[in-house]
């Protein structure tokens, strides 16, 4: 096979994504004519494929070749950047920029990989955060300086620089008007669900729970799910957001989703079923800090202070123990519960045990006697009696009839008993 032949095929293996195929033909390719463009090809192919050590190799030849070249500068870092190698990134980035200023995907790249090396835990005060925000802001400066058929050409990577900018800000509360006005112009360029999804948590973050509403869009995503049933909640739709929560808990068994239904629970001034929800979300994480916050407020409405405070106590030390911070608003609300403890008070012991007594903490035992797989629920029968259960509430996923369980028992939304914690025995 001629040369020519080669590339010809080459190019079609890559035009498929076949990169195996192309990056075979491609080496041969190389050894018979190692152009930079051959070189390229072989070096892109490889990137795609993933194998981005072997396309480093060909880019630093490249780069030796052309040094004064900023695209190879720019390749190398890529190959880092996927490899999520953020600091080499980085370097090579910085590199690429003093060769060429004005090269508007490598600034985007540059803000994204800063920003991974920030972090999530206390972003605002690493340097590296700043050094994104800034150059997600020259990126702005540099778009507004194109004409019309550049503008055409980068408007892709455009959307990433307002989606990303987006996001930097909507963290940020003073910040978060301008963090609209990024993802509004993001979705000008293209219409994409995960944008308006963050656009519409904006609007939550911000109380205009109308807007966020009008925004999120409409998939079955779990985040999504999510954050429309905390939308319901704050517009007042209680039973809407329960009965949201209740579908998600079918293939999300999530502590923080329980604690979500005690909130919603209190709310809805159902004081019973925010104390039952409240402690499954501790059983089934007791690490957690705002599942015990949770628990708090339950304890609050009832007037139960010191069982309050001693939640709080647990909430304020593991968000210590577990992210070396304060928690603001479980001492705030401690604060707040100790000027309300009257002088001599006593906890009312009958109370507690009132509230333990409707929510069973003994463990039961029982056979499967009915299950509808359909309707995902059925009837577990233990001591000459049947009680409901879901399949959200079972640590299995497929309840075999006659099998024999274990149970713990809780008042549901009908003020029936039903199942929980479900597991073979």
């Amino acid at each position: 096979m001629i040369l020519q032949e080669k590339i010809k095929k080459a190019e079609l293996y890559e035009a498929n994504s076949n990169w195996e195929e192309a990056i075979t033909l491609y080496n041969e390719i190389v050894k018979e004519d190692n152009s930079v463009q051959n070189i390229e090809k072989l070096g892109w192919c490889l990137s795609r494929a993933g194998k981005y050590d072997e396309a480093i190799r060909y880019f630093i030849q490249l780069g030796e070749k052309e040094p004064k070249m900023a695209k190879w500068k720019y390749m190398i870092g890529y190959q880092y950047y996927s490899k999520k190698d953020w600091n080499e990134a980085v370097k090579y980035f910085e590199e690429t920029l003093k060769i060429k200023p004005n090269y508007l995907v490598v600034k985007y790249r540059i803000s994204y990989a800063y920003l991974q090396l920030a972090g999530t835990y206390k972003k605002l005060t690493k340097p590296e955060f700043w050094k994104a925000l800034g150059h997600i802001k020259e990126c702005h400066e540099l778009w507004e300086s194109f004409d019309e058929k550049t503008k055409n050409k980068e408007k892709h990577t455009y959307f990433d620089i307002n989606f990303l900018h987006g996001k930097m800000l909507m963290d940020l509360p003073n910040h978060r008007e301008e963090s609209i006005l990024y993802f509004e112009n993001a979705l000008k360029i293209k219409d994409d669900e995960i944008c308006r999804y963050n656009l519409s948590k904006t609007f939550y973050l911000m109380g205009k729970h109308e807007e966020a509403k009008k925004w999120i869009p409409n998939n079955y995503s779990y985040y999504v799910v999510e954050l429309n049933a905390y939308i319901e909640a704050k517009l007042g739709n209680y039973d809407i957001a329960i009965d949201i929560i209740d579908e998600l808990l079918k293939r999300r068994k999530k502590d923080y989703l329980y604690a979500f239904l005690a909130e919603i629970y209190l709310l809805k001034e159902d004081n019973e079923s925010a104390f039952d929800y409240a402690n499954i979300a501790i059983k089934a994480n007791y690490r957690n800090h705002k599942n015990h916050y949770v628990l708090a407020k339950v304890y609050y409405k009832y007037n139960l202070f010191d069982s309050a405070v001693k939640e709080l106590d647990n909430a304020i030390q593991l968000k210590i123990k577990n992210y070396h911070s304060e928690y603001d608003e479980a001492i705030l609300l401690k604060e707040e519960i100790m000027k309300k403890i009257p002088e001599n008070y006593n906890e009312d012991r009958n109370m507690l045990k009132k509230l333990y007594l409707n929510n069973d903490k003994k463990i039961y035992t029982g056979t499967i006697y009915e299950y509808d797989k359909n309707k995902g629920f059925g009837f577990i029968k233990y001591s000459g009696k049947k009680i409901f259960f879901h399949i959200s509430d079972c640590i299995f996923d497929n309840p075999i009839k006659n099998k024999q369980v274990s149970f713990q028992r809780i008042k549901g939304k009908n003020e029936k008993m039903k199942a929980i914690n479900v597991k073979w025995k």
